[in-house]
């Protein structure tokens, strides 16, 4: 239809040029040759006049080409320099293939822009005429874009890391500030550059320019063929799909820092949990279970994945899941068996697409995630780091101009990290809101419904319960407070209720397999007992696991329940099976010996200046067999604490428990399969 109209243009236009002039028109009535014969001496002029002036201004493109290109590499290093100067997902990779990220990166910005550019070059050519005074201007309006984003970005760093403001948390006044500054600094580069190519000189510097610029793009294309990988890693034989027998609605529903021993149904004196308990008398509940992450951002990796963060090499935020581990996961068996699939947490910390999930979500809080297809293509051809580093990179741009011209998006609510000292039982109730409306929308349309959904009203140090029952008539003046933990807790049991009595009035919660569980310990303890309550549909599998459980066991145990075989990569086993009483949890601390907070390490996350060593993510690990405990210090090569649960609901003897000696042999022996240097003597 568009070519249609464009011939039709040039054809009116064509017989209005030709019929308003005597001779021409004379001609023209020649038929049948005066037209053709016309229409021949108009397409010559026309490219006699365009060659003549494609020639002439063929210096001027090729400076503004070589301007952008160095513009859209300058961009991309200074990104790659802020994210390998802190905590990223870079940090355990080599030198060559972080600047093997840099240069890739800056091809694909290079190839983009350079589009854009060419747009602007067809633009140019027709209204060049028309507007002489533009010639000069549009081709270096890329340069100046990139040039001028890269301008805000590094003030946006620098007050972030100096006044602790940035672009994301100011006010009107401050974001109409940053707009008139951008926009200045925008025109001011538009001029200095377009002066620099009306006086475009062969001089040594235009010669390095030019030259500098095409040796990047030639490295940078043999380094993107020489790691092209044909195929795709999404279809990979150790992730095959296969279609479920059954297909009932999923439901992952977790709250934050939950320890099973300040739950009624757990046996506490307080009833925090007068709904779950009557929900856990017809559903399968496990005594023993355990996190394998001390921190959200890797248990809810772990949940999804059923692989340890060992294998992962995500724990906190900042860390991301690449190669394989972007597709090996549960939410992709769900996708493959025609669910709608839902994730639903909090920006940074449970952002799957932070994470780098690939073909996992249809939508992550609240946004549509369709365009994570073209990426995923890319990422499964060899390009994945380069990919997410690309994601990153863009969404930080993005987000800062939205802000600074007003523009809404439907994540602009969700542009802050969230404080968690103001999070208040109402807004997980948002959150439920949200998710009740879409699931109206898809049973409507009769289609199976996976959902990850974690909740944070029991998120210390401080608590804001919607009801106060434990807490009444007290104030809070004290950090975690345990009265008001309680009522967390509660509000929590009342959200649980919600969620079941909204499947019952639907008629779904017989097809519905719902998991209660908690990302880790109140302080981000690996070593309190957390809840795991498996309500499977039509109260099937009922019981009590005394055996210690451990997260990873959540998403072989759904597999199984939907008799899909469960892959060889997931580390964790079903809980519908037998297990091995004296099998070893594995849990990595986030750093040091005491635990840091969220809080901290969102500023460390979002500073600039490194703070942890490559290698010390997972200096501290916990191993847990039956009912004991052992932490141990990879940099210091030795047992630093042991303990006992007390409580322990099936302890094992000392003949079925192994060692100390033996649990450090096994333990090196999961590092060296991971590809972790071991301690010497191991």
């Amino acid at each position: 239809m568009l070519i249609f109209v464009i011939l039709s243009i040039g054809i009116i236009r064509f017989l209005y040029s030709n019929l308003r002039n005597s001779s021409n028109r004379r001609r023209f009535l020649r038929f049948p040759l005066g037209p053709i014969q016309l229409w021949y001496e108009n397409i010559a002029r026309i490219l006699t006049e365009k060659n003549l002036y494609i020639q002439d201004q063929k210096p001027y493109w090729k400076r503004s080409i070589a301007q952008t290109i160095l513009a859209a590499y300058c961009y991309v290093f200074m990104e790659w320099l802020f994210q390998i100067t802190k905590p990223s997902f870079m940090d355990d990779m080599q030198l060559w293939a972080k600047v093997k990220i840099l240069l890739i990166s800056g091809l694909f910005v290079t190839l983009l822009i350079m589009i854009f550019w060419f747009v602007l070059f067809l633009l140019q050519m027709t209204i060049s005429k028309r507007f002489p005074l533009w010639h000069h201007l549009i081709f270096q309006i890329p340069a100046a874009s990139i040039w001028s984003c890269l301008f805000l970005i590094l003030i946006d760093n620098f007050t972030y890391t100096v006044l602790k403001i940035g672009i994301l948390s100011v006010g009107t006044l401050c974001r109409v500030l940053y707009a008139v500054i951008f926009l200045t600094v925008f025109l001011y580069l538009l001029k200095r550059l377009s002066v620099s190519n009306r006086s475009v000189a062969k001089d040594k510097t235009d010669k390095i320019c030019k030259f500098t610029a095409g040796i990047l793009v030639i490295i940078s294309f043999v380094m993107a063929g020489f790691v092209y990988r044909s195929g795709s890693l999404e279809n990979d034989p150790t992730g095959i799909g296969m279609q479920a027998s059954r297909r009932p609605n999923v439901i992952l529903l977790s709250t934050d820092g939950l320890n099973a021993s300040h739950m009624s149904v757990y046996g506490y004196e307080r009833d925090t949990t007068p709904f779950i308990t009557e929900l856990a008398k017809n559903s399968l509940i496990s005594r023993n279970h355990f996190t394998n992450s001390s921190a959200t951002t890797g248990s809810i990796t772990s949940v999804l994945t059923g692989k340890n963060p060992l294998t992962t090499h995500v724990l906190k935020p900042a860390q991301a899941l690449m190669g394989l581990n972007m597709y090996q996961h549960l939410p992709w068996f769900m996708k493959v068996n025609g669910y709608q699939t839902i994730s639903i947490g909090i920006p940074y910390y449970v952002d799957v697409n932070v994470i780098n999930f690939k073909n996992a979500f249809d939508e992550v809080n609240q946004r549509n995630n369709t365009s994570e297809k073209l990426i995923s293509n890319f990422s499964s051809s060899g390009y994945d780091n380069e990919m997410y580093f690309l994601v990153t990179i863009f969404e930080r741009i993005n987000d800062r101009l939205r802000q600074i011209f007003f523009i809404k998006s439907q994540q602009s609510k969700n542009l802050k990290i969230p404080n968690f000292n103001q999070l208040t039982g109402s807004a997980d109730d948002e959150q439920l809101d949200y998710l009740f409306h879409r699931m109206d929308e898809i049973f409507r349309m009769k289609q199976p419904l996976f959902v990850q959904i974690h909740l944070l009203g029991t998120h210390g140090e401080v608590f804001n319960p919607s009801d106060r029952v434990f807490s009444k008539d007290l104030s809070q003046n004290e950090e975690w407070m345990t009265d008001f933990y309680d009522d967390a807790i509660l509000n929590f049991d009342h959200q649980t209720e919600k969620i079941v009595e909204y499947l019952k009035e639907n008629g779904e919660f017989d097809n519905t397999l719902l998991v209660i569980y908690s990302d880790h310990g109140q302080h981000w303890t690996i070593t309190d007992k957390l809840p795991l309550i498996i309500h499977f549909p039509e109260d099937a599998y009922q019981g009590i696991l005394t055996a210690n459980t451990q997260n990873v066991d959540i998403a072989p145990t759904i597999l199984d329940y939907m008799q899909i075989p469960i892959p060889s990569w997931m580390e964790g086993n079903s809980l519908i099976q037998p297990l091995d009483p004296v099998r070893l949890i594995v849990a990595p601390l986030h750093k040091g010996d005491e635990l840091v907070s969220e809080k901290e390490l969102e500023q460390q996350n979002q500073n600039s200046t490194k703070i942890d060593k490559p290698n010390d993510l997972f200096r501290l690990l916990t191993i847990i067999q039956c009912q004991n405990w052992y932490l141990f210090d990879l940099n210091e090569q030795k047992l630093v604490k042991e303990g006992v649960f007390e409580d322990h609901s099936c302890p094992c003897s000392d003949e079925e428990m192994d060692s100390l000696l033996d649990i450090e042999k096994k333990l090196g022996k999961m590092l060296t399969l991971h590809g972790y240097p071991v301690p010497a003597g191991w």
